[in-house]
């Protein structure tokens, strides 16, 4: 009866081991040692995060987690090699959950990449993909990729295959428009027709216009490219920098320099965007014919201050000196003004900082 106790005995610790072992080995302060490291990232302290997230995966080289953030955290640091040196071990281990071996290969992607391992890069992105995991970033990563390695047929599988389940229209338009834009060097009617597909996902692309624009500027439509940059200014007055020489150009070639005025006048009273009027001074200088520009800010000097600048700017190479000093210091006033503070609520002048209006009795002013 002895001996059969013993054996049982026996037999049950041999089945229970490993979690005998496990319990022994599990470190007491895990949760408490982790918690410190992710306070100290959050206040700023990131060496002393780093230290504490070391000595916990030293303490348990299982916390996959940890890795992870040590990853990240090198990366942000500067620390390229060492971060990718952990990346590189990680991705050995084997029986991982699909989720943290997934997590891996995406972040060891972005190394490869940069180190100009780009088939490797794809090979292991092209997996990520195949596991079913919908991430937004591996796949736009791929993509970029099948670019820069010039593997366009593989870029137009890759959109047909995920395009619409991964990205949203607005990036579909963007990725079509980029590889229209690059197909057009081996294929014009190809790589057009691309473009013209991005237009479809977004008819507002800001890529889309631009690279239609200058793909009808390359052939020498310029009436076509002139349409196609004015629809892009008309949704991005903003981005009137990257365009201005292009439509002048244009312009210019097809004899009608007189209309990039109209263009800028139109484009200027539409979004009181002061850099139009700017473009109209720096026309009429070119032209010397810094009278029509007085002429033209004068009529809207009231819209946007900065055209009092222009204007001073004007009259003093007219040699007008008395209004380019009025001018100046309209400016001035105008700026003055603006810098009053006023109640957000009533629009009261503030003489000082105040957390409460008595005009209108809100707080937080």
């Amino acid at each position: 009866m002895t001996i059969l106790i013993i054996f049982i005995l026996f037999v049950l610790f041999v089945a229970f081991y490993s979690i005998i072992i496990n319990l022994i080995k599990k470190p007491k302060f895990f949760p408490t040692l982790f918690t410190e490291s992710l306070i100290s990232y959050l206040q700023g302290k990131k060496e002393e995060a780093i230290k504490k997230m070391e000595e916990l995966v030293k303490t348990n080289s299982e916390f996959i987690d940890g890795y992870l953030y040590l990853i990240d955290w090198y990366q942000e640091k500067g620390d390229i090699e060492k971060a990718k040196k952990i990346n590189e071990l990680l991705s050995l281990r084997r029986n991982l959950p699909k989720d943290k071996e997934l997590t891996i290969f995406k972040k060891l992607s972005y190394f490869l990449a940069k180190d100009g391992r780009y088939f490797k890069a794809i090979s292991l992105l092209e997996e990520i993909l195949k596991s079913g995991w919908k991430d937004k970033e591996s796949a736009l990563l791929l993509f970029t990729l099948y670019l820069k390695t010039e593997n366009y047929s593989q870029a137009i599988e890759f959109l047909n295959k995920y395009g619409n389940n991964l990205f949203d229209k607005k990036l579909l338009a963007t990725c079509y428009a980029e590889l229209g834009n690059r197909v057009l060097t081996k294929d014009k009617k190809e790589g057009r027709e691309y473009l013209e597909k991005s237009l479809k996902y977004n008819e507002k692309s800001f890529y889309s216009l631009l690279y239609l624009g200058n793909y009808y500027e390359s052939e020498k439509d310029y009436e076509e490219a002139i349409s196609y940059w004015l629809k892009l200014l008309r949704n991005y007055p903003q981005e009137l920098y990257f365009l201005k020489d292009k439509l002048a150009n244009a312009l210019f070639s097809l004899g009608r320099y007189e209309e990039l005025v109209n263009i800028y006048r139109e484009f200027s009273r539409q979004t009181k965007e002061h850099q139009y009027y700017f473009e109209i001074f720096e026309f009429y200088e070119k032209m010397e014919n810094l009278k029509e520009a007085v002429n033209i800010l004068e009529k809207e000097k009231d819209t946007i201050p900065e055209i009092y600048l222009l204007l001073a700017k004007s009259y003093l190479k007219l040699n007008d000196l008395e209004r380019a000093y009025k001018n100046l210091e309209r400016y001035i006033e105008i700026i003055r003004e603006k810098r009053k503070p006023n109640c957000p609520y009533c629009q009261r002048e503030l003489k000082e900082p105040t957390a409460i209006c008595f005009e209108c009795w809100q707080w937080n002013v």
